[in-house]
């Protein structure tokens, strides 16, 4: 039903939730990600006026696509380094349930980056606040719910694989990439 598969989502979510507020594996890394990449664009190009809308955009999405893959490589490690997938198959939770709790974690993780990025980049790229940012909000939140989907899907995927840590970029990049 229904309210099963939520519930068995958000126990999901909820279980990566309490994890990660425990052992900060992905968030840091990947914040600092997005904070070293910003870093190195601001000093490569002059910034600000007329360059933001020629490689404003590219260097957000490539910080926050290329911070994302680091956390995506940790979705599954927990459950592989305890032996617990195992343990979540045979639960009565759904396939489908386990997938949208990981996705949801995958996009929260990301949206909290992103929130911590974003003025981050405003400051380095010169950006005064207003409204005219507001059409960015909406691409990043549906930029995001879509790379934490196919990021989640590809992280499944390549689990199994001796080198997952290098199959998933490779499986992510060409169908995130506009």
């Amino acid at each position: 039903s229904a309210v099963s598969f939520a519930a068995d989502s958000i126990t999901i979510l909820q279980k990566d939730l309490r994890i990660e507020w425990h052992r900060k594996e992905r968030l840091t890394p990947m914040i600092f990600f997005v904070l070293l990449v910003l870093l190195v664009f601001n000093f490569s190009f002059e910034l600000g006026g007329p360059s933001v809308r020629n490689i404003g955009a590219g260097v957000l999405w490539s910080a926050f696509v290329f911070a994302s893959l680091l956390g995506l490589n940790r979705t599954f490690a927990v459950e592989r380094h305890n032996d617990t997938m195992d343990a979540l198959r045979l639960a009565p939770v759904s396939g489908a349930a386990l997938f949208a709790g990981k996705v949801t974690g995958n996009f929260l993780f990301l949206a909290a980056v992103e929130l911590i990025g974003l003025p981050i980049f405003a400051l380095f790229f010169n950006l005064a606040p207003g409204l005219y940012l507001l059409p960015l909000g909406v691409v990043l939140f549906l930029g995001s719910i879509c790379l934490a989907a196919v990021g989640t899907f590809f992280a499944a995927v390549s689990d199994q694989s001796r080198l997952r840590d290098l199959m998933l970029p490779l499986l992510v990049i060409p169908v995130v990439v506009p």
